[in-house]
């Protein structure tokens, strides 16, 4: 093998600067070495890949999750719309906030309002347009019969269940013939207002059990 001399005299082996040479060129054979930003396209190629699979993953275990039954998210929960509105018409303040409570815990229910006499009962019933209200029949001002009268004329498809401590055969009927959908006495457990609730909502009537044993409904109503 040949050797030559720097200007220096040092003696370098051509083999040597042959190889540096090409080294410095870019690749052994003294072509542009473009490899290392090939093999990084490819890298990023490859992760790319890797998320869009990952992210497919996900989209698939979510649907998975659906079908079988996960809880409910805040966006399918019942609408508003599918909710049935509430108005609380009595002169207690501790039972209309106790109801407002009980009630609102409900899956379905909405209390839109209160009111603490007939008048407000008019009022609200024609500003909020329930769709039921819980109307007691004794309140100042104006009595929840009167005031029954005035919301049925005014607002026809707003169903009125009467919620009251009176269980007299007179009381009833004075309820009945003002366009009551329902009654149910004060001493009922929750469930089954709940049930006389979305049973007027539905168009049907619905009397306590309370009031059912104590009154024969079929023949006040003959």
């Amino acid at each position: 093998m040949r050797v030559q001399s720097d200007h220096d005299g040092r003696s370098l082996n051509r083999a040597e600067v042959t190889m540096d040479d090409r080294m410095q060129n870019g690749s052994s054979n003294g072509l542009p070495n473009d490899r290392p930003t090939e093999r990084l396209a490819a890298t990023d190629r490859l992760a790319e890949a890797d998320r869009l699979a990952g992210l497919d993953r996900m989209e698939r275990d979510r649907m998975d999750s659906d079908r079988m039954g996960a809880p409910l998210t805040r966006s399918r929960m019942p609408s508003r719309s599918a909710r049935i509105r509430l108005l609380v018409a009595d002169d207690h303040a501790l039972l209309r906030q106790a109801l407002r409570v009980l009630l609102e815990a409900q899956d379905g229910l909405e209390v839109v309002g209160e009111a603490t006499n007939g008048r407000d009962a008019v009022e609200a019933a024609e500003r909020l347009q329930p769709d039921v209200i819980l109307m007691d029949m004794v309140m100042p001002g104006l009595n929840g019969i009167d005031a029954m009268r005035q919301i049925i004329k005014r607002s026809p498809a707003t169903r009125i269940l009467i919620l009251t401590a009176y269980l007299e055969d007179e009381r009833l009927l004075q309820a009945l013939r003002a366009g009551a959908a329902g009654y149910v006495v004060k001493n009922s457990d929750m469930e089954e207002l709940l049930l006389a609730i979305q049973s007027v909502h539905r168009g049907n009537t619905y009397f306590s059990t309370t009031v059912s044993d104590e009154i024969a409904v079929n023949e006040v109503l003959l």
